[in-house]
């Protein structure tokens, strides 16, 4: 097997699991373990295993399978791809495969296959060029049945590819999502805009609270929802019609034709005091993983209280400053929070070798130099893979918000975070560049809440005076529009200080919730575009032989 085949067909989690044991844990989207590398008593391996790699800050150490296989073993990669090399598409006599199922786009093209196993296991692969990848990374996300759906006004819903198969045998258009109970995004539901829908869960505790996300993921979108739980002792749809045996057509017609809508209307946009203590539970509670700490940046803003989803924070700075490496920094500190980061200046290219820069602490000479030389940087352990970029010019808050909401068809996860540079550059109606900067910001603030993500833009401040005296950020230099640090619960402002521009002042010019006023000093590694807090200790502090 080659080195792809090999990291695409080992799962991280279940191999290390089957040598050392390893316990797993849920968080933000990733998998966490005790790391067997070292003595660790609090998890502090990390695993993606949508991307298939894994990360563990205290070892300094990350990569593929191949890579934690030579560290485990004390081995060289030769010997870890030998070892590796058995562990893709299960071939022994205890796991058989029984069914494949083909997903499909809009014109009926390949996407994925789901291929199911005896005992029961499923394996999802896509094909890159002439060869099988099995794993979904990058892979476009659909629904099942993906050219029936679009052609039908009724569509069932179950749980999994073969109830839909079954139903399909029948006339009926099934789907289901890929991954099973638990796995709907949310950015499935425009495939069902203004269809009749039945829901069609398995009839057990996780089948029906998949069923539950699903009624409320088309909410508002399907024209008619309605919930069918088979009954007769059966578990699902598939059990239900073995039942019914010859009679199962005429049996089916007669359950669908009916099952009652359910009663969706909307409740009014008007909450009480408990209504509203119990949208405070679930941000403290449910959100947790979503919650964006800047002291991951830099420590002295452990002081800030986290940025909760639909907050905005804005950062200031003029040009040359360096808001993008801002930006970038952030987004690589506060993983493993997904992040959506539209670029609308610097091309896809470039941003790849800033995050680079950032994540290695190399030179962007010398991330050049290694792809012209014929060699590839080892992007898998820069601590990077939770970004995802649009680098689409010309976006407006409409495209950018339909972006958002469908991103997890992409990412696998829907962002936690949401990044823009710079705003400035966004295209908003408007007679004159104060009416559509002042629109652009009041956007921002309603899309961070209406897409339930935290916001960080960038922005530029109006040219100030060139003296001697060291050029500042103050909270009403925003260029244009004052809106912008109206509309945002924390502002950031930011410059260059020190004779060669090394140094970096990042002050809280407003939060919300406290903390204003404060200044933390920076070095600011132009090579790498590294910014990291400043030593504070002083020179009294230093003793003089």
């Amino acid at each position: 097997m080659t080195r792809e085949e090999i990291i695409g067909s080992v799962d991280i989690c279940d191999w290390l699991t089957s040598r050392t044991g390893a316990q797993w844990k849920q968080l933000g989207g990733e998998s966490y373990t005790k790391c067997p590398l070292h003595a660790d008593n609090k998890p502090s391996l990390r695993v993606n295993r949508g991307k298939r790699v894994w990360r563990c800050d205290p070892c300094n150490a990350g990569g593929s399978i191949i890579d934690l296989a030579m560290r485990l073993g004390n081995i060289d990669a030769g010997e870890a791809m030998r070892q590796l090399g058995g562990n893709g598409e299960p071939k022994d006599d205890h796991q058989v495969e029984v069914a494949r199922y083909e997903y499909l786009d809009e014109r009926g093209q390949l996407i994925y296959q789901v291929i199911r196993y005896h005992p029961k296991t499923f394996r999802q692969r896509h094909k890159v060029g002439d060869k099988w990848v099995w794993n979904m990374e990058g892979v476009r996300r659909v629904p099942y049945h993906l050219p029936e759906v679009l052609k039908s006004d009724c569509v069932l819903i179950c749980e999994g590819e073969k109830d839909a198969d079954t139903l399909a045998k029948f006339g009926l258009c099934g789907t289901c999502n890929v991954g099973g109970a638990g796995k709907w995004l949310d950015a499935y539901s425009d495939f069902f805009r203004g269809k009749t829908v039945v829901v069609c869960p398995d009839q057990d505790e996780v089948g029906k609270k998949h069923g539950e996300q699903v009624i409320k993921a088309l909410t508002g979108v399907a024209k008619v929802i309605a919930l069918w739980n088979v009954d007769g002792g059966c578990k699902d749809v598939s059990e239900w019609v073995a039942s019914k045996k010859e009679g199962a057509k005429e049996a089916l017609s007669e359950v669908i034709s009916n099952l009652q809508p359910l009663n969706l209307a909307a409740d009014l946009p008007i909450k009480s005091i408990a209504d509203l203590e119990q949208d405070y539970v679930e941000l403290t509670h449910l959100a947790k993983g979503r919650l964006v700490y800047l002291g991951k940046w830099l420590p002295q803003f452990n002081w800030l209280r986290p940025i909760v989803p639909g907050e905005l924070v804005v950062i200031l700075a003029d040009t040359g400053v360096g808001k993008t490496a801002i930006l970038q920094n952030i987004a690589h500190k506060i993983r493993p929070l997904p992040i959506l980061f539209f670029q609308m200046e610097l091309p896809g290219s470039m941003m790849y070798e800033r995050f680079i820069q950032i994540g290695s602490g190399v030179s962007g000479e010398s991330v050049e130099k290694t792809y012209q030389d014929g060699r590839r940087c080892q992007w898998e352990q820069s601590g990077v893979d939770h970004i995802y970029s649009c680098v689409s010019s010309k976006m407006n808050p409409a495209e950018m918000e339909r972006i958002i909401n469908l991103a997890e068809l992409r990412m696998g996860q829907r962002p936690a975070v949401v990044i823009v540079d710079y705003i400035g550059l966004l295209n908003c109606p408007g007679s004159s560049r104060y009416e559509r900067m002042s629109f652009a910001a009041e956007q921002m603030k309603i899309l961070a809440k209406s897409t339930n993500t935290v916001f960080i833009v960038a922005t530029q401040i109006a040219r100030k005076k060139q003296d001697d005296s060291e050029i500042t950020v103050d909270l009403h230099d925003a260029k244009d529009s004052g809106s912008i640090e109206n509309s945002a619960g924390l502002v950031l402002g930011a410059w260059r200080t020190g004779d060669k521009g090394d140094m970096m002042k990042v002050k809280v010019l407003k939060s919300t919730k406290g903390g204003g006023g404060r200044i933390v000093e920076c070095n600011f590694t132009g090579d790498t575009l590294r910014i990291t807090e400043r030593s504070r200790i002083n020179e009294q502090d230093i003793p003089h032989l």
